[in-house]
């Protein structure tokens, strides 16, 4: 019971960022309509704006992580050598 309290009180969380969110970058709280059918069509197209940059920026956070993994590792083979230091003993 208490664990259940708790992944609900942790959603709300995840919810407001997303609605900040939606009216910061997607225009969500710049309707000026007077009707329904206006303020169901800005609501809508504010939304489906607000996915399609959710999934782009998903897509590209997963790309830069596989091209990350992918990438050979520059200091396994370098070009120029570096020194190694001399023990005076």
């Amino acid at each position: 019971m208490l664990t259940t309290l708790v992944q609900v009180a942790g959603l709300q969380w995840s919810v407001e960022d997303c609605f900040e969110t939606a009216k910061t970058d997607c225009g969500l709280d710049q309707y000026e309509v007077r009707g329904w059918d206006q303020w169901h069509r800005h609501v809508t197209s504010s939304v489906a704006a607000l996915a399609f940059l959710s999934v782009t920026a998903a897509r590209t956070a997963h790309a830069a992580e596989v091209r990350e993994q992918d990438a050979p590792d520059l200091d396994a083979h370098p070009v120029i050598a570096a020194p190694s230091p001399q023990l005076s003993g």
